[in-house]
């Protein structure tokens, strides 16, 4: 994978790409944000983890304790 670093203004969502790289920057490219930016409230997502407790007893500090 070769690397092409650049700043562009991002404008509705868009990326523009500086007409300097826009001949050797394929169709399909890997996209990585390394500014500071707040990441909003709707994108934290804790639907990824779900556990079944169904049946299992134990109390709050057992839970907490590992």
């Amino acid at each position: 994978m070769q690397t092409v670093e650049f700043s562009a203004t991002v404008e509705d969502g868009i990326i523009h790409i500086p007409e300097t790289y826009r001949d050797i920057i394929p169709e399909q490219v890997k996209v990585i944000l390394t500014d500071d930016f707040p990441i909003p409230k709707k994108m934290i997502n804790f639907n990824d983890i779900q556990l079944n407790t169904e049946g299992l007893k134990f109390s709050r500090e057992e839970a907490n304790d590992w």
